[in-house]
């Protein structure tokens, strides 16, 4: 049996089995706010764009878009105010934009069952620009609630703002984002600028880097957000575009995993493989 990805998505989301609708703390683009309401959406340093990626029982990972022009500074806490370990992996500069820098945090000392906060602090003033509510992953949870998602086309405004709304509502334990993070050929010109250009546009529009309650999210790419409309390895950006897409979603392995070919991967999660 053989489908393609476009088809199965086809109307835009999958739930996975067992899920049901509820309530879940969500801020829509429209509301042009974030961080609980306080915060208006770009206005820096504020409005930073963040996803929860690879995470497991005891270890939560990050990425944020930040503005290293204007530092910030990063706190884990738990509800009763316990302050987690917290390292910077990484923090990965835009080479076009010296106002953009993608962050790459990890979290340790985590428990399942617990509400923990990420925390960003303005470095010169010492007020809190940023908050986000995070959960350890039970990756052996034998009923997963999950969401396949894919073609993250940032033209469809209102379309992406309801969808998101829908998936937040669902309160999935995880997200698979299996390609297409962002079409970089829609207003890009086939550069590793406008790569990147194309990537920070999107991470700075779609709601659910603007959640308050995060998701561990898992990612791979597909063409559109590789380089362009069924672009292969022939394309000029091959080799080129591995690296604005690790400075986006990439991660510190923490599950048994088996790589390749190209950004692929094999993980043990949920009891599957």
């Amino acid at each position: 049996m053989s489908f393609e990805r476009r088809q199965f998505l086809k109307s835009g989301l999958f739930f996975g089995t067992g899920l049901t609708l509820g309530g879940l703390s969500y801020v829509s683009n429209s509301e042009a706010y974030i961080g609980g309401g306080q915060v208006p959406v770009g206005a820096p340093p504020y409005g930073l764009p963040v996803v929860q990626l690879w995470t497991d029982e005891t270890r939560a990972q990050f990425r944020v878009l930040s503005n290293p022009l204007m530092p910030v500074q990063y706190e884990a806490t738990s509800s009763d105010g316990k302050v987690l370990p917290l390292k910077i992996l990484s923090s990965t500069p835009c080479p076009y934009d010296e106002y953009v820098q993608m962050d790459h945090l990890l979290v340790s000392g985590l428990q399942l069952g617990k509400d923990y906060l990420l925390s960003a602090y303005d470095d010169r003033t010492g007020a809190r620009v940023e908050e986000r509510v995070f959960n350890a992953l039970d990756t052996k949870k034998k009923q997963a609630r999950i969401v396949v998602a894919s073609c993250m086309c940032d033209i469809f405004d209102g379309i992406q703002s309801d969808m998101w709304k829908g998936v937040a509502s669902a309160k999935p334990d995880a997200i698979f984002l299996i390609g297409d993070t962002s079409y970089t050929d829609l207003g890009g010109n086939g550069t590793v600028q406008s790569n990147w250009e194309r990537h920070i546009q999107t991470r700075r529009k779609l709601d659910n880097f603007k959640w308050r309650k995060l998701v561990p999210t898992f990612a791979t790419w597909d063409d559109h957000d590789y380089a362009g409309n069924n672009a292969d390895r022939t394309h000029p950006l091959n080799g080129k575009s591995l690296g604005v897409f690790k400075a986006m979603f990439g991660w510190t392995p923490l599950y048994k995993e088996d790589h390749g070919p190209g950004v692929a991967m094999h993980v043990d999660l949920f009891n599957q493989r």
